[in-house]
């Protein structure tokens, strides 16, 4: 009967150490932390709120709140363009980057192209840098980036937005 004791005992605490047990190399100090950074996807550069540029990209982005916006654009003859767009209102990126008291931006294509936006345009909820259109992400032509400020001319939209200068 002692036998039999100490063979169940043996037995039992084996299963307790084999169901208790982990592979090797998967504790917490074995696993490898290589895991890379993220590298960002596209960069917009922001001047005039600090002594140096400030690089604003998709990874900050990713951080605001997210906005889906109904855009009227306005042509040249007339008529209008309904689209729906997603993207970060232009004001809470420049509230990220720290901008204060300023009564204007203007806004750059990587062309060079640009134009100026009043406080007015700033300060509405539907004035966006769209990353979606129509359900689809912006192609090289147009993006990756876009400045719509809806209800706007269409050349005030600015095609793959590459830099704000804050004033």
């Amino acid at each position: 009967m002692k036998k039999l004791s100490l063979l169940l005992v043996v037995l039992l605490l084996g299963a307790v150490l084999i169901g208790c047990s982990q592979p090797a190399g998967d504790t917490p100090d074995d696993t490898p932390d290589d895991t890379p950074a993220a590298e960002p996807a596209w960069s917009i550069t922001i001047e005039g709120v600090a002594d140096e540029p400030i690089t604003f990209t998709d990874l900050d982005a990713a951080k605001l709140t997210q906005k889906e916006v109904e855009a009227v654009k306005k042509k040249k003859d007339g008529t209008e363009i309904t689209e729906n767009w997603q993207g970060v209102p232009l004001k809470e990126v420049l509230a990220a980057v720290g901008a204060a008291d300023y009564q204007s931006v203007i806004v750059e294509a990587g062309d060079g192209y640009s134009q100026e936006y009043t406080l007015e345009i700033i300060n509405r909820e539907e004035t966006i840098l769209g990353f979606v259109r129509d359900g689809e992400k912006l192609d090289e032509a147009d993006g990756p980036v876009q400045m719509v400020p809806a209800g706007e001319s269409g050349s005030m939209y600015i095609k793959n937005l590459a830099k704000i200068i804050v004033q």
